[in-house]
Order: structure tokens, then C-alpha cells, then sequence
């Protein structure tokens, strides 16, 4: 149903237009514009926020001379869609051809010097002539009667939604013959408390301190204290408590993760009762917040894989909550325009593919993390992601560390990663092993076939190896064929940063460091020769690394400025 959101003159938002579908999930840095962006879809349709105060700030550079515009578009070619049909039984007056495809529905925000601010909504299918919809009321307008809003904020608000849910439920209730009985004699019972109470003495004397020195003041009235301990409202106390087991005590829901999951259980509740009637949209700011990590794995679980929850709009800074991110499922990121003047807002959308939906099974939470970056290598395995992550965080920057992350894809499927990342509008560099097995050279194939080449020409039946053979012949192989291939690697690195190594992490770490004069390290608090370090960098890789990098941090720098690890380079060139 949902298409697209586009934002004109709206706070930190000059005009942009965003691809939306009926679940999303909203990622950037701090002050990009997430809450904005979800603040935009709740003017348009969540009525609790309708009569808010527009200020000067909303308007984008405090433009008041242009107005706000918010429009969002939904297809509503699927006539067997139950959404669709409620959509189009109430708006059937602004729907001008029964074929329409799209249908829009805008907010516009106007300031004059007469009126002050105007809102104005229209919906229809034809953009260029889009009819006014029709109020129901001071706050309401027909458009409620197709969507309801449930919003969440990032603290927690458990007594507030409980009250709120509360009435809802119980307008799914009528009392019973025996509720009836029951309620008359809550009321004989409180009339009775209500007697006792007032018959305290220190009610008592409360009434007669008050009326003695009201006598200085009016003599014509005294005054009467009595208990109100009423029951015009029976389910007003209502609180909610917890308890471990049917026999358990009574424990206040106190903590903020139980709080919000109960939070989270009322308003699933309501959200599958409201969609029986109208569309319900769920809108969710950083619902990880004040969950321990399986917890947000949890509600993963939830937001993406129940089908009762149908459209959901949610900004999140944890790649925890999209470890189950399912097809069909929207990645919206918002980010600065590095080149911009302003460093306006950019986004990038990218949905979910069954391809990318294997993959992310596979390693879900690395892969989560990577939409949080600005920049993502692609590495095959735990040992390249602990060296580079070692030499970049020494010569990076902290803020720029931060913006990078290092992604093992634990083998050399790195098509699937890299094109969902270059959607998302991050930087993706990609370093793999110059790999000759099989009678073919897979390593450059496998560098051509991630921008959807292939070989020219037939490969070399010299360059051609097997793994049987001697590793010094292998290596050679695979140092001539980077040598008469060089046309072809240089352009992979300089047009698409795609980095195919001079033989292999290992072979080209060693050779590193001979180039700089450096024939022993440390490793295990043994000194080793770089054959010995290189034969125990092959046998136990991340381990080893690990070892070898916390002993010998001296050469760290050496590596990097050897021209085996430009690509190291182009990650710091990235970021800078």
C-alpha cells in the first residue's frame, strides 16, 4: 500500500522524497532527522497531534514564506486488498477513475499575517487536483476513520498506554447479570468505608479546625469533610503489578525493559482490534531503548514476522532489533550530504530480497550492523576484520572509527551484501584473496562478477593452479597473474573499490612487513621468524592474529602504508 513520503520546506528537510512500504525501519546518525521524518507521517494521520502548535522551526530554516508539504503516496491498484477497499469506501469522492493506481494524501502548512498557521489536508488520486478533506468535528476529519495511529515513544509510558488501552478494552464488554449484582455492592460497600472514614478523629478534628478559624473570616457557612472514595468509574485504580508465578506476590512492573514489553503487549492488542475496521499504523522511535539484547531480538521477532502487524514505521539505532527483518521489509537511511553546502539530508531505501534474506540468516548480526556505518568493508573472515579493525583504529580518528565497520561475510559471498549496502547510499570497499584453485582463477572472477563481468578471455592455462601444488608455485602464479592482469585490477580498485589481493592475507601481511626491514615478531611471547609467523597465521588465522596483533603494535603502521593494503588507505581516504 505504501509508495512513497515526500517532505517539502520541513524542519531539517528542504525536499525530499523518501520510498516507503508497509514496513520500515528508519536508520542514520544522531540529529539526521529520524523523529522528524516520523513526526511527518504523525501530522498527517494521527489526530492526537493534529491540534499541536506549528512554530517557526518547523519550516525548514525558519522559511515561513514557503509552505510545509507533506505527501504520501499508496497503492491502491489491489482491489482485493481488505486495506485498499477500506481506503477507497470512505475517500470514493476523491478517487476519480475506479483504475487508479495511486492515491495521495497531503498536509499543507501555511503562515500568514491575517490567519497565522493554516493546515490544510487533501487527498485524491489525480496530485494536480486534490479535493479538501472533509472535517467530522473540531479534531476530526474522515481520513481518522480510515487510519488509526499508535505511537510509541522512546521513554516509556506504561501508566499512560494502560489507561489508554484500558478504555478500549472495555468497550469490547458489556457487564453481565452477575457483574451488575457485583457493582451494587461495590456501591453499598464504598458508602460504608466512605461513612467510616469521615467518622476518624482526625477528620473530625480537621473539620473543626477549619470551621473555628473560619469564624474569623464568614460566619455564614461552615464547611464539611467527607470521603469521595467513589465508584462513578470502577476500573479508575486500576494499576498494573507483576508476578513471577501463579502463587508468586505481587511485584510493581518498576522496571523500564518490563514496563515496555507490557507496553508493547497492550498495544498489540489494540492494534489487531483496530484492523478490523480501519488500517492501523504503528509508528515506533527506538523501541530498543531500555531492552537488554536478546529482549530487542525479541520484539525483532515481533515487529517483522507478525502478520498481524501489518504497517509499521520505525527509527532504531540497534542492529539487534533488525536481526529478523524479513522480505518485503523497507531499510530506510537518512544521512548528510557530504558535499552539500547546507549538508542537507539525503536517503537511500533498499528492500529486502529473498536473495539478502538468505544471507542475512546466515549472519544476521554483523550484517545489522553494517547499515549503521557511513562506510563498510567487506572482508572474508575474522582474521582480516581483526587486523583491519586494529590498524584503522590506530591511524582514524575516534569520530571516524565510529562511522566504519569492518564486516567478515565468513567466506567470498560478497554480491548479495554489497548490493543491498550500495542502495542504502554507504560506502562499500571490498578486499578478497587472489584465489587460483580448480584449474581457474576465481579470486578476479569473483572481483568481476561483483559488478556483473566476466573474463574477456580465456584464462592463461599458466596462471591456471591447483592446491596440491607447492605453495611457492602457487604464489608465483598468483603474483604473475596480478602482474599482467594489473589493467584490470587497477580499474576495479579505482572506479568500483573493489580490492583483489597480491596472493592472500597472510602471504601479502608477511611480505609487508619484509619490505619494511621487518624479519621477526613477537608472537605468544615468542620470537618468530616471518616463515614460522606466516605458518601459524595459516593454522590457527583468528586466534593467532589475535595474538600477533596484541604483541606487535609497533608495525602496525608499517602494513598500512604498504601498497598490499592501499585499500586501507581508501577506508581512511573515505572517511576523512
Amino acid at each position: 500500500m505504501f509508495k512513497n513520503l515526500i517532505l517539502k520546506n520541513f524542519r531539517n528537510f528542504e525536499h525530499i522524497d523518501i520510498v516507503l512500504k508497509n514496513k520500515n525501519v528508519i536508520l542514520g546518525m544522531n540529529d539526521v532527522g529520524k523523529s522528524n521524518l516520523l513526526h511527518a507521517l504523525r501530522m498527517v494521520f494521527d489526530k492526537k497531534i493534529r491540534l499541536d502548535e506549528v512554530q517557526s522551526t518547523d519550516f525548514h530554516n525558519k522559511n515561513i514564506s514557503k509552505p510545509i508539504e507533506i505527501t504520501v503516496s499508496l497503492d491502491i491498484s489491489d482491489l482485493a486488498n481488505m486495506d485498499v477497499e477500506k481506503l477507497r469506501a470512505k475517500a470514493r469522492e476523491a478517487i476519480t477513475l475506479e483504475e487508479s493506481q495511486t492515491f495521495y494524501i497531503r498536509l499543507v502548512i501555511t503562515s500568514t499575517k491575517e490567519e497565522g498557521i493554516l493546515k490544510q489536508f487533501y487527498w485524491g488520486d489525480d496530485l494536480k487536483k486534490l479535493k479538501e478533506i472533509k472535517s467530522k468535528g473540531i479534531n476530526f476529519l474522515i481520513l481518522d476513520d480510515v487510519f488509526s495511529v499508535v505511537y510509541i515513544s522512546s521513554h516509556v509510558e506504561t501508566a499512560k498506554v494502560f489507561n489508554e488501552i484500558r478504555k478500549e478494552i472495555l468497550k469490547d464488554f458489556e457487564l453481565t447479570e452477575h457483574d451488575e449484582e457485583l457493582k451494587k455492592e461495590i456501591v453499598t460497600d464504598f458508602q460504608s468505608i466512605n461513612e467510616k472514614i469521615q467518622g476518624l478523629t482526625p477528620v473530625i478534628k480537621i473539620e473543626e479546625e477549619i470551621n473555628n478559624n473560619l469564624k474569623f473570616f464568614d460566619e455564614t457557612y461552615q464547611v464539611k469533610i467527607t470521603s469521595q472514595s467513589v465508584v462513578e468509574d470502577l476500573y479508575k485504580q486500576l494499576k498494573i503489578y507483576t508476578i513471577e508465578t501463579v502463587h508468586d506476590h505481587l511485584y510493581p512492573a518498576s522496571g523500564d525493559g518490563r514496563q515496555k514489553k507490557i507496553m508493547y503487549a497492550m498495544l498489540h492488542y489494540f492494534l489487531v482490534k483496530e484492523s478490523k475496521k480501519k488500517i492501523p499504523l504503528l509508528i515506533l522511535e527506538e523501541p530498543e531503548n531500555h531492552l537488554y539484547l536478546t529482549a530487542q531480538i525479541d520484539l525483532s521477532m515481533t515487529l517483522f514476522e507478525d502478520e498481524k502487524l501489518q504497517y509499521i514505521f520505525c527509527s532504531s539505532h540497534s542492529s539487534e532489533l533488525l536481526y529478523h527483518i524479513s522480505i518485503g521489509c523497507n531499510l530506510i537511511r537518512l544521512y548528510r550530504g557530504a558535499d552539500s553546502l547546507f549538508r542537507k539530508t539525503i536517503s537511500s531505501s533498499a528492500q529486502i530480497s529473498d536473495k539478502y534474506n538468505e544471507v542475512k540468516k546466515m549472519f544476521a548480526e554483523s550484517l545489522s550492523k553494517g547499515y549503521f556505518a557511513d562506510c563498510v568493508l567487506l572482508v572474508e573472515g575474522y582474521s582480516e576484520k581483526l587486523l583491519c579493525d586494529a590498524i584503522l583504529k590506530m591511524v582514524l580518528t575516534k569520530n571516524q572509527f565510529q562511522k566504519l565497520y569492518v564486516l567478515p561475510v565468513l567466506g567470498t559471498n560478497f554480491k548479495p551484501y554489497r548490493d543491498l549496502l550500495i542502495k542504502l547510499g554507504i560506502k562499500i570497499i571490498v578486499r578478497t584473496d587472489n584465489d587460483i584453485y580448480k584449474n581457474d582463477i576465481h579470486g578476479l572472477k569473483r572481483c568481476l562478477k561483483l559488478i556483473d563481468l566476466e573474463m574477456e578471455k580465456p584464462t592463461p592455462e599458466y596462471l591456471k593452479g591447483v592446491k596440491s601444488e607447492p605453495d611457492n608455485e602457487l604464489n608465483g602464479k598468483k603474483l604473475r597473474l596480478h602482474k599482467e592482469f594489473s589493467p584490470c585490477v587497477e580499474k576495479l580498485k579505482l572506479e568500483n573499490d573493489i580490492y583483489l589481493a597480491e596472493i592472500d592475507l597472510e602471504n601479502d601481511l608477511i611480505n609487508a612487513l619484509a619490505d619494511a626491514k621487518i624479519f621477526k615478531c613477537l608472537l605468544d611471547d615468542e620470537l618468530v621468524d616471518l616463515n614460522e609467523l606466516k605458518s601459524e597465521l595459516q593454522n590457527k588465522k583468528w586466534h593467532n592474529m589475535y595474538l600477533f596483533l596484541r604483541e606487535n603494535e609497533s608495525v602496525l603502521k608499517n602494513i598500512f602504508e604498504d601498497v598490499r593494503f592501499d585499500f586501507l588507505q581508501r577506508v581512511k581516504l573515505c572517511l576523512s
